[in-house]
């Protein structure tokens, strides 16, 4: 189970890297995405969320083979991370398997 109090505190932070990811993936400069999901991924970890932070590490890996096709589909992953992240932050259960679609695409 998540620490709620902190995964309070780190939302924005959250929120913030992945919309960087999204900004890099539409400009083409997929170099600096790892990073940032990087720290998205040991935030997760800090908090509890072990499955989450699978698939965040698989976000990341999925850059370094991904062509022109599959930034589209890592997009729509980090769109549906941010989703789950927000949802379990504001009280809903903290129930990885919601992102089994987005990771079966990756």
């Amino acid at each position: 189970m998540p620490d709620l109090t902190i995964l309070s505190w780190i939302t924005a932070e959250v929120d913030q890297a992945l919309d960087r990811v999204r900004t890099q993936l539409a400009a083409g400069a997929v170099a600096s995405c790892p990073e940032h999901l990087h720290q998205v991924s040991g935030a997760l970890n800090m908090v509890g969320m072990s499955g989450a932070t699978r698939f965040c590490e698989a976000l990341e890996k999925s850059l370094t083979r991904a062509d022109a096709s599959g930034t589209a589909i890592i997009d729509r992953a980090v769109v549906d991370l941010k989703q789950y992240v927000d949802d379990v932050a504001s009280g809903q259960p903290d129930a990885a398997v919601r992102l089994y679609p987005a990771y079966r695409d990756l």
